[in-house]
């Protein structure tokens, strides 16, 4: 799962603008995931995973998302 934390070169960063551009004239209803996509076959970068260690991550949309992560914070 991609939790939206990436760490770039700046010259990565150029190529992933460049495939944000690309993937929005494509079709702006593409996800964020399908730019990183495009950046990888058109620019050949390779992008590392790093493991959260099992620490809970969670995308927060909603006020409802943000209430659920909170109480799993809370939890721990």
């Amino acid at each position: 799962e991609y939790i939206g934390v990436m760490k770039l070169s700046k010259n990565v960063k150029e190529q992933l603008i460049a495939a944000l551009d690309k993937t929005i004239e494509k079709d702006n209803s593409l996800y964020y995931e399908d730019a990183l996509q495009t950046m990888i076959e058109d620019h050949g970068v390779t992008v590392h995973p790093i493991s959260t260690n099992g620490q809970p991550a969670m995308e927060i949309d909603t006020p409802e998302d943000l209430k659920k992560a909170q109480s799993v914070i809370e939890k721990m």
